[in-house]
C-alpha cells in the first residue's frame, strides 16, 4: 500500500473524483495544508452552496428509498442486468430529477400500501363480528323487510336475562302486541357468552321501543361506522357482501404491489446506486485542497496499481495530471489501511477476522488458518450427516432469498464449508439425525467387506477418546499460535513479545513432557521428567525476566486455554444426546405419525443449537485461545472510493 499525491487542474476536480471512483482502489487521506519547510499556499476544499443543496436532496432520496424498502419488506432484489438497463432508461442523474422520480414512485407505493391496510382492517373488523353477523343474518331471513318495520340488534348475555325478560313483557305493551323478539335456537350448553337478539316493531313505535331498550340497560350491536346510517337489514346485507368481496380485493392489491415491485425495483436500485455514488464523491471533496490553479488530493492505493492509475487519470481527466508516490509517509503502519489479499475461496472468512479486529498493516494475516480450522471445529461439534445436509439446504435457500444483501454471499460460503465439514464428521461418527441411521439399518454401512459408515465409531461409545483428541487439538492449535507469535516477533523486532512467546511455549512443552504418560521404551521416565523439568523452569525463568514475578502464572492460563478445547467433545456429545432423545421419544409411540410429530420439535431444537453453539464456540476458541498469541490488531480498514454495486475483487 502506498500513499500518493494527485495534482490536477482545479477546473477538473469533479472529473478527477469521478475517474477515481471509477478506478475504485483509492482511499482518500486528508491533505495537510502546512508542510514543514514549504510555504503554505493550499486551502481546504469546501462544498459549494449548489453541492450542499444537492447533498441534502440526495439524502432525502435515500431516506425515501429506505422507507420504500421497508414497505416492500426489503424487496429490492433485481438482477444486475435489470439495474443497468434501468439506469440507461433514467432521463438524468441530477438530484432534482431523482427526487421527483422517487417522490412519484413513493406516492404510488404509499397509495397501494394504504389501500391494503384499509382492506386488512376491514377484514379484521368483520372477523370480530364473526358468528354474531351470521346469527343476525339468519334471524333477519325470518322476518319481513320493509320500510314500515324497524329493527334492533341487541347483545344479551347471561347477566342481562332479568332485564331482557322485563323488556319482552313491556314490548308487548308499548307496541300493542305488534313487536317481536327473535333469538337463535341454541341450548344452554351451546350458548357462547353473549347472544344476538333481533327485535322488530312497526316503525311508528321506534321512539317507544328505543326508550324501552335504554330503560332496561340493554346494549345494541354496534355495526361498523360506515353502515350505521343504513337500516339494519341493508347494513347486514352490505357487510355480508363486503365480507365476500374483501379477500378478492386484497388479492388484487397484492398483485398490484407485486407488479409495482417487479416493474420499478430496477429503477429504485439504480437510483439508490446513483445517490450513493454521488454522495460518496461529495464526501471526499473536503479531504482535498486547492490553490488558485490546482487541486491536490492524497490517497492510499495498492502499490502495483499506481502506474495503471496514472494512465487512467491522464486519459480520462487531463494529460497534465501528476501522480506521485510519497515514499517517506508510507511506513506509518498505524495509518496505512489494510487490504487483505486472499484467494476467492478464503475471502469470506475475512469477515470473521474483522469481527475480532483488522490486522495491523504488515502483520500476519490468519485468514487462511481460520478458513481451514473454523469449519473443522464446527463440523466436529455438529458431526451429523442429516443435520449437515439440512444446514446446506437452509444455506442455499437463504442465499437465494437474500441474494441482494452484500453480506449474504460471504455468510453462505462459510456455511457451505461448515455443512461439508459436518457431513464429513457425520460419516466418521456414523450419525444421521442422531442414531436414526442405526435404528433404520442404514448404519453400519458395509460394502465388499469394508465398513464405509461409520469410519470410526459413534460418539456415545468413544467419549474418552474424543476428550483426548480435543485436548490434542487444543495443544496443537495453541502451539501453532505461539510459533506464529515467535515468527512475528522476530520479523517485527519485538523483543518483549518474543521472550513472552518463547517462555510460554517452553513452559507448555515442559509440562507436556513432564506429565505425558509416554511408554518407558520410548524414553526412560527419569530422563523424560528431567527434560520436562528443565524446559519448564527455563520457560518460567524467561517469563519472570520478561514480565516479573507474575509471569509464570501465564503458563497456568495457557494450560487452561488448551483444556478449553474440551468443549469440542462436550458440545458434540450433548447435541448427539439431544438428537437421540428425539428418536427415542418417536420410537416409544405406537403411532409413527404421532412419534414424528412429537420428535420433530426436538430435532428442530437440536438443529438450531447445532448451528448456534458450534458457531459461537468455534469463534471463541479463535478469538480467546488462538489469535491473542500472535495477532496484532487495531489496523485501519481499507475502504476505497468505488461505485456501489462493484464487486470487491474487481
Amino acid at each position: 500500500m502506498s500513499l500518493i499525491e494527485i495534482v490536477a487542474p482545479r477546473p477538473k476536480l469533479a472529473d478527477l473524483v469521478a475517474a477515481i471512483q471509477d478506478f475504485g482502489s483509492l482511499q482518500f487521506e486528508e491533505v495537510p495544508l502546512v508542510v514543514a519547510g514549504a510555504r503554505s499556499y493550499l486551502h481546504r476544499d469546501q462544498l459549494s452552496d449548489e453541492e450542499i443543496d444537492e447533498q441534502k436532496k440526495l439524502t432525502d432520496v435515500q431516506q425515501s428509498l429506505e422507507e420504500m424498502r421497508a414497505q416492500l419488506y426489503d424487496a429490492f432484489q433485481p438482477e444486475e442486468a435489470d439495474i443497468q438497463a434501468a439506469r440507461l432508461e433514467l432521463k438524468g442523474s441530477g438530484a432534482d430529477y431523482l427526487l421527483l422520480t422517487t417522490s412519484r414512485l413513493k406516492r404510488k407505493l404509499s397509495n397501494y400500501i394504504r389501500k391494503r391496510a384499509n382492506i386488512k382492517s376491514d377484514i379484521k373488523s368483520l372477523g370480530n363480528y364473526g358468528r354474531r353477523l351470521d346469527d343476525l343474518t339468519g334471524l333477519l331471513s325470518g322476518v319481513r323487510s320493509s320500510e314500515d318495520i324497524a329493527h334492533w340488534a341487541l347483545m344479551v348475555g347471561s347477566a342481562d336475562q332479568h332485564e331482557f325478560n322485563i323488556m319482552i313483557e313491556n314490548l308487548k305493551r308499548v307496541t300493542q302486541n305488534t313487536g317481536k323478539v327473535l333469538q337463535t335456537q341454541a341450548t344452554e350448553k351451546e350458548r357462547r357468552g353473549t347472544d344476538v337478539v333481533l327485535v322488530t316493531a312497526p316503525a311508528e313505535y321506534t321512539t317507544a321501543v328505543r326508550r324501552l331498550i335504554d330503560e332496561c340497560s340493554l346494549s345494541e350491536l354496534r355495526l361498523p361506522m360506515a353502515v350505521r346510517s343504513l337500516p339494519l337489514p341493508a347494513a347486514v346485507e352490505h357487510l355480508q357482501k363486503q365480507g365476500m368481496d374483501l379477500p378478492s380485493r386484497l388479492e388484487k392489491i397484492e398483485e398490484d404491489l407485486d407488479a409495482f415491485k417487479h416493474e420499478h425495483q430496477g429503477v429504485l436500485a439504480a437510483i439508490e446506486r446513483i445517490c450513493a455514488d454521488t454522495l460518496a464523491r461529495l464526501a471526499v471533496v473536503e479531504n482535498m485542497a486547492h490553490s488558485e490553479m490546482l487541486c491536490v488530493s492524497h490517497a492510499w492505493i495498492p502499490s502495483e496499481d499506481i502506474d495503471r492509475l496514472r494512465q487512467a487519470l491522464q486519459a480520462k481527466v487531463d494529460p497534465c495530471v501528476v501522480v506521485t508516490e510519497l515514499r517517506d509517509m508510507a511506513g506509518q503502519s498505524q495509518n496505512v489501511p489494510v487490504r487483505l489479499e486472499n484467494s476467492k475461496a478464503f475471502r469470506p472468512f475475512e469477515k470473521l477476522l474483522n469481527l475480532f479486529s483488522v490486522p495491523l498493516y504488515g502483520s500476519f494475516d490468519p485468514t487462511v488458518l481460520m478458513a481451514v480450522v473454523f469449519p473443522l471445529f464446527f463440523g466436529l461439534i455438529l458431526g451429523d450427516i442429516g443435520y449437515g445436509l439440512i444446514l446446506l439446504a437452509l444455506t442455499l435457500w437463504a442465499r437465494r432469498r437474500w441474494r441482494h444483501l452484500p453480506m449474504m454471499g460471504d455468510i453462505a460460503a462459510i456455511a457451505i464449508w461448515c455443512s461439508a465439514a459436518s457431513v464429513l464428521f457425520g460419516i466418521i461418527f456414523g450419525e444421521v439425525l442422531g442414531d436414526l441411521g442405526h435404528r433404520i439399518g442404514l448404519v453400519p454401512l458395509v460394502v465388499g467387506g469394508v465398513r464405509l459408515l461409520p469410519i470410526w465409531e459413534s460418539r456415545e461409545v468413544i467419549i474418552d477418546e474424543l476428550l483426548v483428541v480435543s485436548i490434542i487439538i487444543g495443544f496443537v492449535h495453541v502451539t501453532l499460535g505461539l510459533l506464529i507469535g515467535i515468527f512475528e516477533s522476530v520479523r517485527m523486532r519485538n523483543q518483549h513479545h518474543l521472550r513472552e512467546s518463547l517462555g510460554l511455549l517452553a513452559g507448555l512443552l515442559g509440562l507436556v513432557v513432564l506429565l505425558a504418560p509416554l511408554p518407558p521404551e520410548w524414553i526412560p521416565a527419569g530422563v523424560r521428567k528431567a527434560i520436562g523439568g528443565v524446559v519448564l523452569i527455563g520457560g518460567a525463568t524467561t517469563l519472570v525476566i520478561n514480565s516479573g514475578a507474575a509471569g509464570p502464572i501465564e503458563i497456568v492460563s495457557l494450560v487452561a486455554n488448551v483444556f478449553s478445547y474440551c468443549r469440542l467433545m462436550a458440545l458434540g456429545v450433548a447435541g448427539m444426546v439431544l438428537a437421540n432423545l428425539a428418536n427415542s421419544v418417536a420410537a416409544g409411540q405406537a403411532n409413527i405419525i404421532v412419534g414424528i410429530l412429537i420428535s420433530l420439535p426436538i430435532h428442530i431444537l437440536a438443529i438450531a443449537l447445532g448451528i448456534l453453539e458450534p458457531t459461537i464456540h468455534a469463534l471463541r476458541l479463535h478469538y480467546v485461545e488462538f489469535l491473542p498469541k500472535f495477532f496484532i490488531g487495531d489496523g485501519r480498514e481499507y475502504t476505497p472510493l468505488r461505485r456501489k454495486g462493484r464487486p470487491d475483487d474487481e
